[in-house]
């Protein structure tokens, strides 16, 4: 999702959420590490085993969050990751390995995210979205860091009740989704990174509606979390508790094989129901 968009997306949706609560909630899972985000820090993160790692993630400010997480490149350090994350913008993440993470959440949501931490090494916290001003959060001290050692979890991969698959340029899922606690297996085919934003629509609006949102045009979905970008052959697990109603999934990032137009542009955007 570029800059752009985001900052167009925090001021449709601060409009749309005016005077509304979307508590989210996650159910916990073994080997569940608690982050809560707030205007404008992460709480902090232990040093982590490699393997199977379920993120509860709560949003306690004023403000959307999300909670992206991302391992650098062999040698790189936080400080210096930082530097160049402020001077470049996006284009520093060029390097780092996306792993997923929680999607937006509206102030007192919750979502929950089993990712694979499946090597050691220097991992980072961070959240994209701009404040009103245009800032990113992670300028305004949204971002943090943490360490997976070589020691492994005995924590197993989880059970999905749904497959999703994102590809290059599409969202697959079942035709039926049904009410309830569910387990989503979200798997990245593609060859680029993909995020799986998830929202609930308004009454009446459509699809067509929600990208219109996008570029300033008026709130049309709630949202309601979702997987945080991840990288090609990765798998996040999202625990999600879902109400009858008309829902649709997007992915926002940025083609750099077809000049920088967003995945949803090339098809990546699936309205669904839920019964």
């Amino acid at each position: 999702m570029n800059r752009r968009t985001r900052a167009l997306i925090i001021a449709t949706l601060t409009a749309a959420l005016a005077g509304s609560t979307l508590a989210h909630t996650g159910h916990a899972m073994p080997g569940t590490v608690e982050v809560s985000g707030k205007d404008y820090a992460f709480s902090t993160s232990p040093a982590l085993p490699t393997g199977w790692t379920t993120f509860t993630f709560t949003n306690s400010g004023k403000e959307l969050h999300h909670f992206q997480i991302a391992r650098l490149k062999p040698g790189q350090t936080f400080k210096n990751f930082m530097a160049d994350l402020k001077a470049r913008g996006d284009a520093a993440t060029a390097d780092i390995t996306f792993v997923g993470g929680v999607g937006i959440q509206a102030p007192g949501g919750k979502g929950t995210v089993t990712v694979n931490l499946d090597q050691p090494g220097t991992y980072v916290e961070l959240c994209f979205i701009p404040d009103a001003k245009g800032a990113p959060h992670f300028v305004l001290g949204m971002t943090n860091a943490f360490q997976v050692t070589n020691r492994a979890s005995k924590v197993a991969e989880p059970k999905a009740d749904v497959a999703v698959m994102l590809e290059d340029f599409g969202i697959n899922l079942p035709q039926e989704i049904r009410a309830g606690h569910q387990v989503w297996g979200v798997s990245n085919k593609g060859p680029e990174p993909h995020e799986m934003m998830l929202f609930k629509m308004m009454p009446g609006k459509t699809a067509a509606d929600l990208l219109a949102m996008f570029t300033g045009g008026a709130p049309a979905g709630l949202p309601m979390g979702g997987v945080q970008a991840a990288a090609p052959g990765r798998t996040n697990y999202a625990d999600l508790a879902l109400t009858p109603g008309d829902y649709l999934l997007i992915c926002l990032i940025p083609s750099p094989a077809h000049q920088g137009k967003s995945h949803a542009e090339l098809g990546m955007i699936r309205p669904f129901t839920v019964k």
